[in-house]
């Protein structure tokens, strides 16, 4: 007896939380909210009040950073690499001409000044010669013999529009000598890499005390300052940009960073896939580093007599609501461009009150009060 009076003492109260439960749903927040206007309820939306003049297009773009200078150390000759005045490591800086990497080069110093010693007693040896036949070049050559040091690069022989005196010359391996010592002077350089321009050492393969051979990757030199973004934009606007132009650019996820570059090539390939064009922009500026992405935007094309609204008010890509007598009326307009969340149009008389939120067509007819933003 007891069960069955709890059994319906349970049932009751769950009847009772059933409708209580019902009248909490029922009076919960509505789909549209409502507002009062002149004593008409209607639907508060936001607005844009069109003002038409001339709208320039932007043409927003993502791109990375890439060094305008970058090259790959490789060893042309052999010998132990020395101790420099700085250490051959990652990060280490180095000035346009200091000297990078130097190796052990005494033996091709040697061979030099061997070769310009062996110089110096053949022409020696032919100045008599000279005197007696070519009178008119003794001179120049007696010069050029007295100004000759074995520890200097080797200077030019003088010239001469004699052809036979200079048939002479190659006779007596003069001039076989000469290009031989200018050959060495070359590899001898070759022993020390300097800078090329301002940079930082992105990578370090050897160590001082090391012995290089020839074709041996010793690390990569990336300029610092000067760089290049690569960027990507819609096929359809590369008539509105032109190398030279001048482009804004901030870091991704940082507007308030902005760096000026302009615009140094663009490709004439487009991506079939994605319908996009490379162009490529010159920066210069010591806060950027290679490998990161930065925003951009370039003005486009100019349109006149027309507004910019947001995407989303767009109905069926060309329709948006106006507002009438506080009622919501389908507009048709003419879309000029897209700009991501932004599009540019023209068709709206000026002064009139747009939805800027998206709405559904089966809207129309509705009574609405406007929100300005």
């Amino acid at each position: 007896m007891k069960f069955r009076q709890i059994s319906i003492i349970a049932g009751i109260i769950l009847f009772l939380g059933s409708i209580f439960l019902f009248r909490l749903l029922s009076s919960g927040p509505q789909e549209e909210q409502t507002a009062t206007n002149g004593g008409n309820d209607g639907i508060g939306v936001a607005v844009q009040e069109i003002k038409n003049e001339a709208i320039t297009s932007s043409i927003t773009f993502t791109g990375n950073v890439i060094p305008k200078n970058e090259i790959q150390l490789f060893a042309e000759v052999q010998g132990i690499l020395l101790d420099g005045a700085r250490e051959f490591e990652e990060g280490m800086a180095f000035k346009k001409g200091e000297i990078i990497l130097k190796m052990d080069d005494r033996e091709q110093q040697q061979l030099l000044k061997s070769q310009k010693s062996q110089f110096q007693s053949l022409i020696t040896q032919i100045l008599a010669d000279i005197k007696i036949d070519y009178p008119n070049e003794y001179d120049a050559w007696f010069d050029y013999l007295n100004s000759m040091d074995i520890n200097q690069p080797l200077d030019k022989v003088p010239s001469s529009e004699n052809r036979q005196f200079t048939l002479f010359l190659s006779g007596r391996n003069v001039l076989t000598n000469y290009y031989s010592i200018k050959q060495s002077e070359v590899r001898l350089s070759k022993f020390t890499i300097t800078a090329p321009f301002d940079g930082v050492v992105t990578q370090a393969l050897i160590e001082p005390g090391t012995l290089v051979r020839p074709n041996q990757p010793l690390g990569q030199f990336t300029q610092t300052g000067s760089y290049e973004i690569e960027a990507s934009i819609n096929a359809s606007d590369r008539f509105f940009i032109s190398t030279g132009d001048n482009v804004a650019l901030h870091l991704d996820r940082d507007q308030n960073t902005d760096y000026e570059a302009d615009v140094a090539r663009i490709n004439a390939r487009i991506n079939p896939l994605t319908q996009t064009l490379l162009v490529y922009l010159t920066v210069k500026s010591n806060r950027l580093l290679p490998g990161q992405y930065v925003s951009g935007t370039i003005e486009g094309e100019t349109f006149e007599n027309a507004d910019k609204i947001a995407t989303k008010a767009l109905v069926r890509n060309d329709l948006v609501f106006v507002i009438e007598n506080d009622v919501a009326v389908l507009e048709r307009v003419e879309v000029l461009t897209t700009e991501n969340d932004s599009t540019i149009v023209r068709g709206i008389s000026d002064g009139k009150l747009v939805i800027n939120e998206f709405r559904d067509a089966s809207f129309e007819g509705r009574n609405v009060v406007p929100v300005r933003n």
